[in-house]
């Protein structure tokens, strides 16, 4: 099963009014598929935070494939 790594952004802007992505949470899972592994993020993000939805503390989500390492 393939493993990726899922990370939560917050929009955010600096004093000088540069805008960035903060990283909030990252999670490496085993998924069969990049859209099995968000939802699967998405409700530990919810649980870790304390949240009913995760769009509460992060403005977007990016997932991407992991190499294999054995």
């Amino acid at each position: 099963m393939p493993c990726f790594k899922v990370s939560f952004f917050k929009n955010l802007q600096n004093s000088d009014g540069q805008k960035f992505k903060c990283l909030q949470q990252s999670f490496d899972l085993l998924a069969e598929s990049p859209e099995e592994a968000v939802k699967t993020a998405q409700l530990q993000f919810q649980r870790h935070c304390n949240l009913p939805h995760w769009k509460l503390h992060a403005d977007s989500v990016e997932v991407s494939r992991q190499e294999d390492t054995g």
